[in-house]
């Protein structure tokens, strides 16, 4: 099953027609939060108590980002929660369109100059949108989890501005839903 569902956007994508980049990124991503979410309930591997009802086991297989869980229920959203969560991806959805405005702008008119120092702070832009593009998809995951009443977990810990090293970037902070993937099923 958990090879059918990562296959899945190898189905999909050849019906798309013309296929834009956001769309194969969107359909592969699901893709393999499929895979690994069926290889965690192939193996017991997911929450005590979501198996409780099959509208809990889907809720919990389709929530990305995961649903919180505590002695084998769900944690139920904080008041604000909601409130903190929107102002984040507003914030991030702004601060996006800023570092898309700034990449997309022309070559002319780049704040940083030419050279050595324009490629640095081109990569560095690259990597903030790159960032603010995968933060603003679980974000949107996370607001339909917390809409439904439910705290989900974290999907980033701020990895470029709290992070001292690459090692704490990569390791600790960035797509914390793929580590904790990897590090239950491996």
């Amino acid at each position: 099953v958990a090879i059918l569902y990562a296959g899945s956007p190898f189905l999909v994508l050849p019906r798309l027609d013309p296929v834009a980049p956001v769309t194969l990124f969107v359909v592969a991503s699901l893709g393999m939060t499929g895979f690994f979410k069926t290889l965690q309930a192939a193996c017991g591997l997911f929450p005590k108590g979501s198996d409780a009802n099959l509208a809990t086991y889907v809720q919990c297989f389709l929530a990305v980002p995961p649903q919180r869980w505590s002695k084998g229920k769900v944690v139920r959203a904080a008041p604000g929660e909601m409130i903190e969560a929107v102002t984040e991806f507003l914030t991030q959805f702004a601060m996006l369109g800023a570092v898309l405005s700034l990449l997309l702008s022309g070559a002319g008119v780049f704040p940083f100059g030419s050279g050595h120092a324009a490629r640095l702070s081109g990569t560095i832009l690259q990597t903030w949108a790159l960032y603010l593009f995968l933060a603003l998809l679980t974000g949107f995951g996370g607001l339909v989890t917390l809409a439904g009443g439910i705290s989900p977990e974290e999907a980033f810990n701020q990895p470029l501005s709290s992070s001292r090293c690459f090692k704490e970037t990569w390791g600790e902070r960035w797509n914390l839903v793929v580590h904790g993937y990897l590090k239950s099923l491996v």
